[in-house]
């Protein structure tokens, strides 16, 4: 269910199973809109949605893994307590967040992979309630830059395809690449 003009998302039926992708008008994802959703697996958020509200997964038990944008600002408390079963936390935001600390409450810290952009590790690993991750893994691209093949400026730089193979040069066929853990698309 959503408010009128689609931009929150109130509630989420709980009888429902397996992954939801949230629909990119959604700028909001209401007070306990997932709440009890046990059947719900997998999530993932758009970058439309700047904020997560109050226990907005509380008690998502069957809930393994979930991606959170770049554009989100605000994590409400206890936004995903008791997600007991969270095997994966892709966070694309670059500087953690300042949140409560019963967001993550009896979530698995100790054996949950908290994915997060290159060259955040350090960061998350210092900042209060996001050190409790024990598995902190830096291997989320970064931002896109958008070059022509005729800049030089990243030449000598070290590729990367998507999927993480290393390439021989600056790659001369249109597409996305990661360089100095951006992505980068040639055009």
């Amino acid at each position: 269910m959503f408010n009128k003009s689609q931009t929150e998302l109130i509630r989420y039926l709980r009888r429902k199973q397996g992954t939801y992708t949230i629909p990119n008008s959604v700028t909001s994802i209401g007070l306990g809109a997932f709440y009890g959703c046990r059947g719900l697996t997998s999530v993932t958020i758009p970058n439309s949605v700047t904020s997560i509200g109050l226990g907005a997964f509380q008690e998502c038990t069957g809930l393994t893994s979930v991606t959170i944008p770049n554009s989100v600002t605000s994590i409400g408390e206890v936004a995903f307590y008791n997600c007991s079963g969270l095997t994966d936390i892709y966070c694309h935001i670059e500087e953690p967040l300042t949140i409560t600390t019963n967001v993550f409450s009896y979530v698995p810290t100790n054996t949950c992979m908290l994915h997060v952009p290159i060259g955040s590790k350090v960061k998350y690993q210092a900042a209060d309630i996001w050190k409790d991750f024990l598995n902190i893994v830096e291997d989320l691209p970064t931002g896109i830059v958008s070059i022509d093949n005729s800049q030089s400026t990243i030449d000598n730089d070290v590729w990367f395809t998507l999927n993480g193979v290393r390439l021989n040069g600056k790659p001369t066929i249109p597409g996305i690449y990661i360089v100095n853990g951006k992505r980068v698309v040639i055009k």
